[in-house]
């Protein structure tokens, strides 16, 4: 896979049009047996996220190798998470902080049967989680909530759109239980600021660079705003002129 890997990132710098990449999926369907399953002649549709994990596990050790034991995939994939845990139902609790390493972000589609739209709106509710679980010392359920905050820079961020969820049997609908897909359009814009799913720490070390950013884009509106005035300006030169010419004209004539 990862010689198979190679070869398309070549192809993808090279060739400037678009290609079939056969190589690329016939190599994953020999390393990915599931991949190759086919009905009524045609190959199943699979699951991208499992897919995209496959990939991953299959680069990382020969790219450690390659690299002086240097974690590439870690590096370029990983995404640390701080977890902030407490029981809604214990007046001031303190949170437990955890933290683990995810390597993509959850956007839930259907919220308790509120659909979502936007990328944002998914990973809100992915980021804030509320279970039922029981905790130590205690045989009741209790209403947990965890909260989770990204706490390192990210230069990958890979996005799952959770459109799968277990449909629980209908006896008045005569539905069985089972697996169900969300058919939903979903809204992702081609540039989306994570800075809101931040932890307090990773949003200081942030702002500094964003408020540079900020005065940047001032400065350049200033400047179209000087552009149009100056624009303006000409505009009215060019006609104030136009005018004292034709009235020497008709002066001359």
């Amino acid at each position: 896979m990862t010689v198979a890997g190679k070869g398309l990132m070549s192809d993808l710098d090279n060739k400037g049009e678009s290609f079939p990449p056969y190589q690329f999926v016939q190599t994953m369907r020999m390393a990915f047996p599931t991949f190759d399953e086919q009905e009524q002649g045609h190959h199943k549709q699979q699951d991208a996220d499992e897919c995209y994990q496959l990939f991953l596990q299959a680069w990382r050790d020969p790219l450690k190798r390659a690299n002086d034991d240097e974690d590439l995939i870690e590096r370029l994939f990983a995404i640390e998470m701080e977890n902030k845990t407490s029981c809604m139902e214990i007046p001031n609790d303190q949170p437990v902080v955890s933290k683990e390493t995810v390597w993509k972000l959850a956007c839930h589609i259907d919220n308790n049967n509120k659909p979502i739209d936007d990328l944002a709106g998914g990973l809100r509710v992915s980021m804030m989680v509320n279970l039922r679980n029981t905790l130590k010392l205690s045989v009741e359920m209790l209403s947990i909530r965890k909260n989770r905050r990204l706490i390192n820079f990210l230069l990958i961020c890979a996005v799952n759109f959770v459109r799968f969820y277990w449909k629980q049997e209908s006896m008045t609908g005569g539905t069985k239980a089972g697996k169900a897909k969300i058919l939903r359009s979903v809204a992702f814009p081609q540039k989306f600021d994570v800075f809101e799913f931040c932890s307090d720490e990773l949003k200081q070390s942030l702002e500094l660079g964003r408020e540079f950013e900020r005065k940047m884009r001032a400065d350049e509106d200033n400047k179209k705003l000087e552009g149009k005035e100056e624009s303006k300006n000409d505009s009215k030169a060019d006609v104030e002129m136009k005018d004292e010419t034709e009235e020497t004209k008709e002066e001359i004539t």
